[in-house]
C-alpha cells in the first residue's frame, strides 16, 4: 500500500536476508511527501497509532557526546538527515489488515 506514495520509501526485501520483522521503518522525504516525519507522527497519534521516531534524538545530542567536535551536526549530515526522516510504523502479531489499511489510508491522506 505504500509503494506508490511519493516521498515515502522503505527497505525492500533482500535475497538471502532473513528479517525478524521487529520494526517497519519508513523514510519520509519532506520535500517530496509535502510534510515532515514529525507531522506524520502527530497525525498517526491523532488516530491512536503510535509509531516510533527511530534514531531520535541522535546519541550525539546527549551528554557527554554533544560537547565533542565530532558530534557537531555539520560532521554528521547523513545521520541527521536520516534521523529526521525515519519513522517506524507499528508492527506486531495481530496488527490485522484493518489496522494496516487504516495506517496506509492516513499516510495517503497526509500527502501534500
Amino acid at each position: 500500500g505504500l509503494k506508490d506514495i511519493e516521498g515515502i520509501s522503505y527497505l525492500e526485501e533482500m535475497e538471502g536476508v532473513e528479517h525478524n520483522y521487529a520494526y517497519f521503518p519508513i523514510l519520509i522525504d519532506k520535500e517530496k511527501y509535502g510534510i515532515s516525519r514529525d507531522k506524520v507522527y502527530d497525525r498517526l497519534k491523532e488516530h491512536n497509532i503510535y509509531g516510533r521516531r527511530y534514531f531520535y534524538p541522535l546519541i550525539s545530542d546527549f551528554e557527554p557526546y554533544n560537547k565533542l567536535e565530532s558530534s557537531a551536526k555539520d560532521n554528521l549530515p547523513v545521520a541527521v538527515e536520516k534521523a529526521d526522516e525515519v519513522l517506524c510504523l507499528p508492527l506486531y502479531d495481530g496488527l490485522g489488515e484493518e489496522n494496516i489499511d487504516k495506517i496506509v489510508s492516513i499516510l495517503k491522506k497526509s500527502e501534500k
